[in-house]
């Protein structure tokens, strides 16, 4: 089994580094929330997020709820992550996935979904956050802080989910419609 290290270091450079030319695969998300160009033989999918009252700010958390649907399982993000989003509207939110790539252990079939901080500006990053949910099982695999440095450079740092969420319940995949405590 992969150390989390390993897999830690095996995401960030394939999410962070263009020199591999492997890149994800966008998907669009309409406006009822469901996901086109999603892969057939793991979807349908769908993402649903709420934000906060009109007043949003981008110094302030603005998502109030994320829930990710993938065929039949559902994972609803706990206030301890949707409470460091400080995207303000649908626009600010991306959603990509990888399912051709060389699916190893640590590293499966993929959903990738980035928050931004902010509106895009003219140059390609933004400061945000990205979720790596497994695209098989809609289970959270990992969460990273994206830190734009400059209009070129942005650096990822892992997110230790544990300890953020110390006293909440860990956000795992239910089986769609399955009643919430």
């Amino acid at each position: 089994m992969l150390s989390i290290r390993r897999w830690l270091l095996a995401a960030t450079l394939l999410l962070a580094m263009p020199a591999f030319a492997h890149e994800d695969t966008p998907f669009r998300l309409e406006r009822d929330g469901a996901l086109t160009g999603f892969p057939e033989e793991f979807g349908p999918a769908s993402l649903r997020v709420g934000f906060k009252a009109s007043d949003a700010s981008y110094d302030a958390p603005n998502v109030a709820s994320v829930v990710l649907r993938i065929r039949d399982r559902e994972v609803r993000l706990p206030s301890c992550l949707t409470g460091l989003l400080r995207s303000s509207d649908i626009s600010q939110v991306r959603v990509a996935g990888s399912w051709y790539h060389e699916e190893m252990e640590g590293l499966p079939y993929y959903v990738n979904i980035s928050f931004d901080d902010g509106p895009l500006p003219s140059t390609y990053w933004v400061s945000g956050y990205e979720l790596l949910f497994d695209m098989r099982t809609a289970r959270l695999l990992q969460m990273q802080v994206r830190i734009a440095r400059d209009p070129r450079t942005v650096q990822l740092l892992p997110l230790d989910i544990a300890a953020l969420c110390r006293g909440d319940t860990l956000p795992e995949p239910v089986q769609a419609g399955t009643p919430r405590p």
